[in-house]
Parts: C-alpha cells; sequence; structure tokens
C-alpha cells in the first residue's frame, strides 16, 4: 500500500539520548540504528534472558526507519525514563538467586538498550536514595536535544531534514514537502514535570508526606509547568502528556503493565489509586489556557479510577462548552462493557489464560471507547505482543515464534528450512492481523450499535509504541514494516484470510455474514486504512493542534490550510 503514515506514539529520542554522552553515541543521531545490548542479554540466566529478549532493544522508530515507511509525522513521546524501571526488588529467594546484585545493571541495560555504564549510574543513584529532578535534569534536556536535531542530516538519506511543528499550519507544510519529516512533542508520564527530593519517595503516597514534602513537591510541579509552558516562547509546549506510566508519580494511580517482569518490579507503590488532591490541581494547570498553551491529556496507564475522573471531568467540561477531546495514544481493547466490570478484574496468570484479547485494565473498555468517541477523541492502535493478545493467541504464537527466531538467526537456510520460514511466518502474520483487525472492528462496531448507527472511522490511527521497550509483533519489528503491515491488512480483507472478532464482555465473537461490510460503510478498505495511515491524524490535529483551540484568545479562527495546497519540494 502506497501511503505516508502518522503514528502517535513512537521513542524516536530514547536511545539516543541515553547514548548521547557514550562512546556509540558521539556518532549516531536519532537518524541512526541502535543495536540491542547482546553482551548483557547474555549475562543473564536463561529464564530471564528468554524473556527478555523478546523486548526490542535495538532501534524501531529512528528517523532513517521512518523514510523508509514513509512514515512523515511521527508523535515524538519524550520520556524521562522512571528510576523504579532500574530499582530491581526480586521478591523471593528464587528470584534473587537467579538474579544476583551484581547483574541487575545487565538486566538494566539488556531490557532498556541503554549503554550498561548509564544504567549503572541510575542504579547507583538509587543506592544512595537520591532523587531525580525529571523535569530539568531530563525532560529540558531532552527537548533541547531533540529540536537541535532540525540541524541534523541522515547519512543513509542526506537530502531529508526534520522538523517540529508547532502547530496545525506547519504540520501541512512539513508534511506536504518532499524528504521531510515532521515530528510533533508529546511527552509520556506525569513525572517528568516534578523533583523528587528522594527515591524513597516512590514507594509512598502523596497523602502520607508531610507539610514541608508536599510543598516542595508541588512547587516544583506549579513552576516548572509554568517553565514548560512559556519555554522558547511557548512555541514548542508538548502536544498532549500522558499524565501516568508504569509507575507512582504521587498524582494519579497507574494500571498493571509488567506482565514478564512482574517478580522483579514494583509496579505496587499507586497502583490502581485515583487522582490525590495534587494530580487534580496539575490536571487543572496542563489543560487551563491561562498560563499558556493548553497541554491535553493521554489516559493511557490510568488506573481505571483515574480515567473514571478524568472522563467525568471531560463530560462536565464539554456541558461548559470546553470541547476536550480524549487521546489514548497506544491502546488496545480489554474486552469489558464498563469501567467498573474491567476494575473488577484480579490481573494474575489466569485472567488472559483462555482469552483472545487481553483482559488487562490498562486496556480501554467499551464504556471508554464510547466516551473517547463522544469527546471526538483519538485512539491509537498498538503493536505490542505483550498488551494486545490475550493467553489463546500467545499460546498460538509462542512455538511457531520461536522457531521463527531461530530460522532467523542462521546466516544460510537450506531450501526447506527457507520453506519452513516462509510457512511460520506466514501464519504468524494471519494471527497478528486478525487480532489487530478485530480490535479495530470491535470499536466500530460498539460505536454503530450504541451511537445510532454512526461512523466511528475517524477515531482511529496508529500508536505503535515503537521504540518503547516493548515486544513487537514478529514480522512487524519497527516502523519500516509499515507498509507491509497495512499491505497484508488489506490482503486479509479483501482475500477473506481469516476471521474477525468481536468481545461481549468475556464472550468472544466471530463476525458473521455481511457484518464487516456493513461497517465499512460503503467505503473500500484501501480508503479506510489510508484514513488510519494519516488522514484521521490529519483531521484530529486540523482541530486541536490550533492557537485558536489551545490558547486563551480573543482573536477569530485562522483559516486551515487545504490539503490541496501546492506540493513544495526540497532541491538536493
Amino acid at each position: 500500500m502506497e501511503s505516508k503514515f502518522a503514528d502517535i506514539h513512537v521513542h524516536t529520542s530514547l536511545k539516543p539520548y541515553a547514548y548521547m554522552k557514550y562512546p556509540e553515541g558521539d556518532v549516531k543521531t536519532m537518524w541512526d540504528k541502535f543495536d540491542e545490548r547482546k553482551k548483557d542479554l547474555k549475562k543473564l540466566c536463561f529464564l530471564i534472558k528468554n524473556s527478555a529478549k523478546e523486548l526490542a532493544k535495538s532501534s524501531q522508530a529512528n528517523l532513517d526507519a521512518c523514510v523508509d515507511a514513509n512514515l512523515v509525522c511521527p508523535f515524538l513521546s519524550l520520556y524521562p525514563v522512571e528510576r523504579q524501571w532500574f530499582d530491581v526488588k526480586p521478591k523471593n529467594l528464587f528470584w534473587r538467586l537467579l538474579l544476583p546484585k551484581w547483574k541487575y545493571h545487565h538486566m538494566g541495560a539488556a531490557l532498556s538498550g541503554f549503554p550498561t555504564e548509564y544504567v549503572k549510574r541510575i542504579m547507583l543513584r538509587i543506592k544512595n536514595l537520591r532523587g531525580i529532578d525529571y523535569f530539568n535534569e531530563e525532560l529540558l534536556p531532552l527537548m533541547d536535544f531533540t529540536l537541535n536535531h532540525m540541524n541534523s542530516r541522515s547519512k543513509k538519506y542526506p537530502y531529508y531534514t526534520f522538523k517540529i511543528a508547532t502547530d496545525y499550519n506547519e504540520f501541512v507544510r512539513f508534511t506536504s514537502e518532499d524528504k521531510t519529516i515532521c515530528g510533533i512533542l508529546t511527552v509520556e508520564g506525569g513525572n517528568s514535570l516534578g523533583n523528587y527530593y528522594s527515591h524513597n519517595i516512590f514507594s509512598k503516597e502523596y497523602i502520607g508526606l508531610d507539610t514541608n514534602e508536599k510543598k516542595n513537591l508541588r512547587d516544583s510541579f506549579i513552576a516548572n509547568i509554568n517553565v514548560l509552558k512559556s519555554w522558547k516562547g511557548g512555541r514548542y509546549t508538548p502536544f498532549f502528556i500522558s499524565f501516568c506510566h508504569h509507575y507512582n508519580n504521587l498524582l494519579a494511580g497507574h494500571s498493571k503493565s509488567l506482565g514478564k517482569f512482574g517478580n522483579l518490579l514494583d509496579q505496587k507503590p499507586g497502583l490502581d489509586k485515583g487522582f490525590n488532591d495534587l494530580g487534580k490541581e496539575i490536571l487543572e494547570l496542563l489543560l487551563s489556557k491561562d498560563n499558556g498553551r493548553r497541554i491535553l491529556i493521554d489516559t493511557k496507564h490510568m488506573s481505571i479510577q483515574s480515567r473514571i475522573y478524568y472522563h467525568d471531568l471531560v463530560k462536565q467540561r464539554r456541558s461548559q462548552d470546553d470541547k476536550i477531546p480524549i487521546i489514548q495514544s497506544h491502546a488496545a481493547i480489554s474486552v469489558w462493557k464498563t469501567f467498573q466490570e474491567s476494575g473488577r478484574q484480579i490481573e494474575d496468570e489466569n485472567l488472559d489464560k483462555d482469552a483472545y484479547f487481553s483482559q488487562w485494565k490498562v486496556n480501554i473498555n467499551d464504556n471508554e471507547i464510547l466516551d473517547i468517541y463522544d469527546s471526538d477523541g483519538i485512539i491509537g492502535i498498538v503493536f505490542h505482543e505483550d498488551r494486545m493478545p490475550g493467553g489463546k493467541v500467545k499460546a498460538q504464537t509462542k512455538k511457531l515464534s520461536n522457531r521463527y527466531h531461530k530460522l532467523e538467526k542462521k546466516k544460510y537456510l537450506s531450501f526447506r528450512q527457507q520453506k519452513e520460514y516462509d510457512d511460520i511466518k506466514e501464519k504468524l502474520k494471519l494471527i497478528y492481523v486478525g487480532l489487530i483487525w478485530s480490535n479495530i472492528f470491535h470499536i466500530i462496531k460498539l460505536i454503530y450499535d450504541n451511537r445510532n448507527h454512526e461512523n466511528g472511522w475517524k477515531i482511529i490511527s496508529i500508536g505503535s509504541d515503537y521504540d518503547g521497550m516493548i515486544d513487537p509483533f514478529d514480522g512487524y519489528f519497527s516502523v519500516s514494516d509499515l507498509p507491509t503491515l497495512f499491505d497484508d491488512m488489506i490482503e486479509y480483507i479483501n482475500k477473506g484470510r481469516g476471521p474477525i472478532y468481536y468481545a461481549d464482555n468475556a464472550n468472544v465473537i466471530e463476525f458473521q455474514g455481511d457484518e464487516i461490510v456493513t461497517l465499512m460503510f460503503g467505503k473500500k478498505i484501501e480508503d479506510i486504512l489510508s484514513d488510519i495511515c494519516f488522514k484521521n491524524v490529519d483531521r484530529f490535529l486540523e482541530k486541536y493542534f490550533i492557537d485558536s483551540y489551545l490558547k486563551n484568545t480573543s482573536k477569530g479562527k485562522k483559516q486551515s490550510p487545504r490539503r490541496s495546497s501546492v506540493r513544495v519540494k526540497n532541491n538536493p
């Protein structure tokens, strides 16, 4: 499929920034590919190694890969990595024997793909209980690092340029140019805005802090938000922020998200909690237009209680004529109808055991999807082995995947091995593409059935989470594979390659007869995918990535440029 792409959640800058002060980073930039940490992986025992090796540690969303895919607009999720990722706490003697302390930094490097010395430095700070000023030590330097790449060039594609769009006008202009990658700044994690004075604070609840601790934390957040909204004249204020991420930020509760490494890393502090008083105040400051440009909220990783609070706030604001679109930047469905049903689930090894879709609370439920639609929001579909499939699908793919990777590592394949490799790849492709379509058509059917047969396609986009320490689908490892994935998705529909399912709570039901055709609303699947690839993001940005929406201004709405504008070419 020849198309241009936008992806509303990638981590292009994560590895290059971590490597910046280390030998490999001297010659590499956001354009370049970084390889996985094989030396660190070899230091781990087989059980941990087998889990860690499934995570993608080499680059998936570097700018050269964006060029390969014609991914003209990556939303660059800036992520000051949470220190709890490197605070290894084996839960019992068995895991302490598997991972002795002298190997902690090897696991940290193997999981993240970061330099070993970089991980050692972080772990030393944790050992000494040193806090972290995420905003001044990491977020602002990371923003500078990213913006400085507008002066960089690719070694592989020297005629390409990289630009950051500050509003919809620039987005249109940059994505209409030849040989230009147009980034949009976003942030992942409310922790990015705070100064946490001691590492011990991450094990506490906000309500349990003393008066001075609360004051220091609150003062840092308020001051930093003011700086962020005025940084470089307010031109590069991030478009949205994921309020929560994997660990406690002392603002609002997060959802459980670590499966394979839950025995080594502690997500419990803050888990499944709601917004506290400080979190509510910070939320208001981010959404405010009186202190600079509004920063929208991405609800991914919020706990059920936190999402309920935020959805209620959005509905209240809409009744007051303040329209706030709900964003879920890298999502998969959970099958549950309501927040309450999703919240009752016990997230252990039995929850997903026989499930087609993953049923974890971090995934979106039906009420949530309808709220996103009603708010004129947007959903980015994530391509993540540990988020989207349930246990039933994982059981199908595990044996195939193990053999696939063994064959993939061989330098030379015999004729028989090549045939086996191609057959396995085809089987995996059908499983994953069917799963992706099932997630998408579940959303479309839900809106059709509950909103007077309305067309819900406008809210679907790509939110791959590539380079976000994820386990990607086999065969679709990076953004470079997006064109192949979407060609495979077209073929799956047009040639009827396999079943598509939707969920009615835990009941998974196959679409029958002309149901899929009905939900396509008379459009060709190629046109639907063209909307998902790019046009739905264009539509969203045209409404919300403009000063007349983001700022408190009495000026009239500026006329948006038309997509039929003359295409600008860069001269070599």
